[in-house]
């Protein structure tokens, strides 16, 4: 019980730092770290995502967690780091020990305790917690587009992110700072980041009996404590505070850095197909699509795209639903196509009708009613959700309307 208290209260003060993508509580939304190719300045602009130009610049992190002392680590790489577990046997060394599925963690994760880096296996970083004064070993990950295959231990409840560790050096630019570190603006501190093994629960179907997924923070919690919040891809404003969205809201940016919309979405592991709150099984509400960073691979943070059959289907006013055009995709995600930005579109056909007559998936209510009797009735339309399907066969009255479900 110890370790989880421990473990929650890491969790409490990440949740505090600006990491460098979205995990943890985090609405950072930053293109290549420490502003390669960004637009400008020592950090990117927060819960922004450039669609249609450069990443925007890096940001640092503020307090809240401390870093272990730097190094490459304290002995032989670790396989057991990093997998999923139940129990301490599950890990299968004597100086690992299992974060248990009830402490938040997702289907589970082998650690150590450590102070410093060299308490680790040599593929760990160490994330200290400044409230109870030491922390976990952190599996290391290479983000972007790598020939590996099974980053993570190739675990879709996993992704690999970029984390931050306060290293108490006063700033004011990145230039104060040492080799590999970035400002903190907000803070004046420099921060040491750092890419690592990251837990990003996709569903509930990721967590134990009881918990529900958090998509803000990406880890598992209690059912009565699970915030309510604003699905994926629902219109958003990025100021609100709290922040509106059952995960994070975000703001797309084009290459001039002008505003293009804000809308709800989610952290997720880019590359698997399971996770924005599907399991695989039916439509899918959303899928990730996209990695954090442009350049991201399998396995790295990824943001979830809604998928819809229609225009209606768009949770917001300012998308529309452009088409797969390909059978497979539609036959695995079950879905026609996938929101994107209108002002994007361009002159790519719209799927403006949905099949059958059927009514958006949004957040509309009820099918559609019963069709007519006689051929080619009119059916009747719904009070909220999509009008109902095609009319019912001559003679023997209408089948029942094609409408889906809010």
């Amino acid at each position: 019980m110890e370790k989880t208290r421990a473990w929650l209260s890491l969790c409490l003060a990440l949740a505090s730092i600006s990491m460098l993508t979205a995990s943890c509580g985090s609405d950072e939304a930053v293109g290549d770290r420490g502003g390669q190719g960004g637009s400008g300045g020592d950090a990117g602009d927060p819960g922004m995502i450039i669609r249609g130009g450069a990443g925007a610049g890096g940001t640092g992190g503020s307090g809240g967690a401390t870093g272990g002392t730097g190094g490459t680590g304290g002995g032989k790489a670790a396989n057991w780091l990093g997998q999923a577990c139940a129990t301490d046997a599950d890990c299968g060394d004597a100086s690992a020990f299992c974060l248990p599925p009830s402490s938040g963690v997702p289907q589970g994760l082998c650690t150590a305790e450590c102070i410093t880096d060299d308490d680790c296996p040599s593929n760990a970083f160490c994330l200290v917690s400044a409230e109870v004064g030491y922390g976990f070993c952190l599996e290391r990950c290479i983000s972007g587009s790598t020939l590996i295959t099974d980053k993570c231990h190739g675990r879709s409840d996993m992704a690999c992110v970029s984390l931050a560790r306060p290293t108490g050096s006063a700033c004011t630019r990145n230039s104060d700072c040492a080799s590999g570190e970035v400002c903190d603006t907000e803070d004046r501190v420099c921060v040491d980041p750092f890419d690592a093994c990251w837990p990003t629960c996709g569903g509930d179907f990721h967590c134990a009996d009881g918990m529900k997924c958090d998509f803000e923070s990406g880890l598992c919690v209690p059912e009565d404590d699970l915030p309510e919040g604003e699905p994926i891809g629902a219109e958003c404003d990025p100021n609100a505070d709290p922040d509106p969205c059952s995960g994070m809201c975000l703001t797309f940016i084009d290459e001039n850095s002008d505003p293009l919309v804000s809308t709800c979405t989610a952290p997720c592991t880019f590359g698997y197909l399971e996770g924005c709150g599907w399991d695989g099984t039916g439509p899918a509400p959303a899928v990730c699509l996209f990695p954090f960073d442009p350049n991201g691979g399998v396995g790295d943070i990824g943001i979830c795209a809604q998928l819809c059959d229609c225009n209606a289907d768009c949770n917001h006013s300012g998308f529309v639903c452009l088409p797969f055009n390909d059978e497979r995709i539609e036959d695995v995600l079950g879905r026609r196509g996938v929101c994107e930005i209108a002002s994007l579109a361009g002159d790519t056909p719209q799927l403006e009708e949905c099949e059958n007559g059927a009514g958006g998936a949004g957040n509309g209510g009820e099918g559609g009613a019963p069709g007519a009797a006689g051929a080619g009735g009119e059916p009747e339309p719904t009070e909220e959700g999509g009008a109902g399907g095609a009319g019912g066969a001559a003679g023997e009255g209408g089948a029942p309307g094609g409408g889906s479900e809010g």
